[in-house]
């Protein structure tokens, strides 16, 4: 949930296929299936939703969607943890 500095991919050396914002395009499909299939996998076993590519991706980033990830995430795995910027927005 730091869509302005999207640095996760980079820091883990991977690259996603799919975003936050491909989680909020889908949202009114979202289950434990799709929200699997969104994540990228590191060999360390951390499991990334990545940040929107670009800027003007970030837009389509809803309330709504990002609670039900947080609410799939935590089903799904023991730790979920969630890079916050310093500022406040609704997501």
């Amino acid at each position: 949930l730091n869509p302005w500095k999207a640095d996760l991919a980079p820091l883990l050396d991977v690259k996603p296929t799919y975003t936050l914002t491909d989680l909020c395009r889908n949202e009114d499909r979202l289950d434990r299936t799709l929200f699997g299939k969104l994540l990228t996998p590191h060999p360390s076993g951390v499991e990334l939703l990545a940040a929107p590519r670009h800027f003007d991706e970030v837009e389509a980033v809803s309330p709504e969607a990002v609670a039900e990830a947080v609410r799939l995430a935590r089903e799904a795995f023991a730790d979920v943890v969630v890079d916050l910027e310093d500022c406040f927005h609704p997501e």
